[in-house]
């Protein structure tokens, strides 16, 4: 079982949730997984279905069901003892996996919600 998985909704983005995903397997780190699930049927996304790479899972609803049932399912059918959501236009760094990583592998049994939050700095030149 990973340690934590990342949770990817997505719908109509395919190219950003690509991404996403390899951000999340950019790191070695086989603490760490993905799970996506498109709320339509993305052909591009479809590369990552049974993906030799066993820390990806791919999923799609073939009609929309709407993004309250595309949340719930990816919890529901996470088996990760943490996991994260992560919007489908965003990416993780892999630089900072390891240490967040070690952080949760820490933490006592009488955790049950992490929040994280993460900002954005804009450098105009």
């Amino acid at each position: 079982m990973e340690l934590l998985e990342v949770l990817i909704p997505t719908h109509r983005r395919s190219e950003s949730a690509a991404e996403a995903i390899e951000s999340v397997v950019s790191s070695p780190d086989q603490r760490i997984a993905v799970r996506c699930n498109s709320n339509g049927y993305e052909p591009i996304l479809e590369r990552y279905r049974n993906h030799e790479d066993k820390r990806i899972n791919y999923d799609c609803f073939f009609e929309n069901r709407g993004s309250h049932a595309n949340f719930l399912h990816l919890l529901k059918t996470s088996k990760s003892k943490f996991c994260m959501f992560l919007s489908d236009e965003d990416c993780l760094n892999k630089d900072g996996i390891a240490k967040f990583l070690d952080f949760l592998k820490v933490l006592n049994g009488n955790v049950h919600l992490i929040s994280c939050a993460t900002s954005v700095r804009l450098i105009i030149e």
